[in-house]
């Protein structure tokens, strides 16, 4: 793939980072907001956002009632700057 076209990235995504709680139990929380674009596969999804850092896999993605567990990120070596999070959907 190519770099994405202007405006691709149109999705506001929630970032969640996992913590673990006072109780012991692991529980999520909202860490930063990023603009991507979904790109639905046969079995999961990928999404394509400006190269980071700081996502990382088993951290979640929300959009909107949708949530979306990160299973790998990789850089886009087709676009310089961007990256790919394979990610599958769960229930909330």
């Amino acid at each position: 793939m190519s770099a994405p076209a202007l405006g691709a990235l149109r999705r506001r995504f929630s970032v969640e980072a996992p913590v673990i709680g006072a109780d012991g139990a692991l529980a999520f929380t909202a860490r930063l907001k990023v603009w991507g674009a979904l790109e639905p596969r046969r079995d999961f999804f990928i999404l394509r956002l400006r190269a980071r850092d700081d996502i990382e896999p088993g951290w979640r993605l929300r959009l909107g009632v949708r949530l979306f567990e990160v299973i790998m990120r990789q850089s886009d070596e087709n676009a310089s700057g961007f990256m790919l999070c394979e990610c599958r959907e769960i229930a909330p």
